[in-house]
């Protein structure tokens, strides 16, 4: 493929005894408007004159689109996520803040019922914004319309890939279907992106070209979600000593197989989950609240008794952790690579989606300043480095989800003591305070998870693991504490 060189950036880059010239490419294609492709192509159109987003759903401004089945359901944009994007989109943060997203501490904000009762309110000084999934999407999609270098295609599905070379093959474009026609049209493409989440098609591109998938690791924590969503009767109706903003009550257990919480979104409403772990999902108005009252407390029964409901029930199953491994890839085609759910996909109860996928975004920014797209080893290196932006996300995820007895798939060596460790740590920050903004700057991405494996962060866990054997924990009381508790 000839490459057409419209401008130069002239930027040197002293490589030993070469000089290399970085140029911007003529065309990328973003297949998925989902965040993990809106930044992708936010990332993209610094690196070439056009980027194509091709979307099979006919805008952002409609409500959730039929590619997010999970929108329903509350989202957590982490700390990290959040700063990464209103870098990318400069006042993005101020944009969903003016259009009623809340902000939470949740250090501060936040009630966690726990088995062995509440925990300590910590101010974090941590950075959250509630706001639904379609919220986050169109303002995202709407500040990409400041570039004029970027083209959305929306009522439009990929049908397949467009492969060129012999040997070595290289995707060269990808073939579309407009909702309003019958003939297939393709768009040529010096990369293209896949981001289309869960359910890519990925498999069914490659396989007319002899191209198996990578390998994936799966596990499997069999658990799902009943969600609805609901309005603030009345700001008064709150009773003066409830401090908290948001509300969970958990962990799953053997003796207590359910999990839920409560947390605002914008504009006065506010999305109720009940999770549950290896059953039949709960059906039924009268089922979900009977099962919030039996909880170990019945603080999110109670809130919601003072709201409106909005909508109805919104269930979701499709839960696993799955890593598709692109980084052992043997055989990977030039000019493809591949990003957000489309390589890995999280246990949604840990609100690490959205912010992974703009980190992996931010990878495919780095590894285009560093690698020409056309270089032989652009995607082999593009995937390695992924993978390792994926790691500790992934160890976070399962990790958790490992420490459920029902869940399926394979043990990581070493994943018992992992799980011990974590516990301990968890019960060891109700005491050891200084331990919790650091819990929460590693759950936040905001620093790596070997941070909790530091001498002092070990030594003050074996501490209270001593204090646990000697002082018996109170049984957890059904209400938070007021603060002066």
């Amino acid at each position: 493929m000839s490459i057409k060189i419209t401008h130069i950036d002239y930027m040197y880059i002293c490589c030993g005894t070469s000089w290399w010239l970085h140029v911007n490419h003529k065309r990328a294609v973003v297949i998925g408007g989902g965040i993990a492709g809106l930044c992708a192509t936010r990332v993209l159109r610094d690196h070439f004159d056009e980027v194509v987003l091709v979307e099979r759903d006919s805008s952002f401004a409609d409500g959730d689109r039929r590619g997010t089945p999970q929108a329903k359901h509350h989202h957590l944009l982490l700390a990290r996520g959040l700063r990464e994007l209103d870098r990318l989109f400069p006042g993005f943060a101020a944009r969903l803040t003016e259009l009623g997203a809340v902000e939470l501490d949740l250090g501060v904000d936040l009630a966690v019922a726990r088995p062995e009762g509440w925990v300590p309110r910590v101010r974090t000084g941590i950075r959250t914004l509630h706001a639904s999934r379609a919220l986050v999407e169109r303002v995202v999609a709407d500040m990409l319309k400041r570039w004029n270098n970027i083209r959305f295609r929306f009522d439009t599905d990929v049908v397949g890939l467009r492969v060129s070379g012999g040997v070595a093959q290289t995707v060269s474009g990808v073939r579309v279907r407009a909702c309003d026609r019958a003939a297939d049209e393709v768009i040529d493409a010096d990369l293209v992106v896949d981001t289309t989440g869960r359910s890519s098609r990925l498999h069914q591109w490659l396989a007319p070209f002899g191209k198996a998938p990578p390998p994936e690791t799966v596990v499997d924590p069999k658990i799902g979600y009943v969600s609805g969503w609901f309005e603030t009767k009345s700001e008064a109706q709150w009773p003066k000593e409830w401090w908290w903003r948001a509300v969970t009550v958990g962990p799953m257990t053997i003796e207590c197989p359910y999990a839920a919480a409560l947390f605002p979104q914008e504009n006065g409403t506010w999305v109720a989950t009940l999770a549950y772990g290896d059953r039949p999902a709960p059906r039924g108005e009268a089922t979900f609240f009977s099962i919030l009252r039996s909880l170990r407390s019945p603080l999110v029964a109670e809130m919601l008794e003072r709201t409106r409901p909005i909508s109805g029930w919104h269930g979701f199953q499709q839960m696993p952790n799955r890593l598709r491994h692109f980084e052992k890839w043997r055989s990977p085609l030039g000019g493809l690579v591949v990003t957000g759910d489309a390589v890995c996909t999280f246990n949604p109860i840990y609100g690490q989606g959205m912010t992974v996928a703009v980190l992996m975004a931010l990878n495919l920014g780095a590894q285009l300043e560093r690698t020409d797209v056309h270089h032989p080893a652009f995607s082999r290196r593009f995937f390695a480095a992924q993978a390792e932006v994926l790691s500790d996300a992934w160890r976070l995820a399962t990790g958790a989800d490992f420490q459920l007895p029902w869940t399926v798939g394979k043990r990581p060596l070493g994943d018992s003591v992992i799980s011990r460790y974590t516990e301990a740590l968890l019960l060891a920050s109700k005491r050891e305070l200084p331990l919790r903004p650091l819990l929460f700057e590693v759950f936040h991405l905001l620093r790596p998870l070997s941070s909790l494996e530091q001498p002092a962060v070990v030594a003050r866990v074996l501490r209270q693991q001593i204090v646990k054997q000697i002082v018996r924990a109170p049984k957890g009381a059904a209400y938070p504490p007021l603060p002066s508790a």
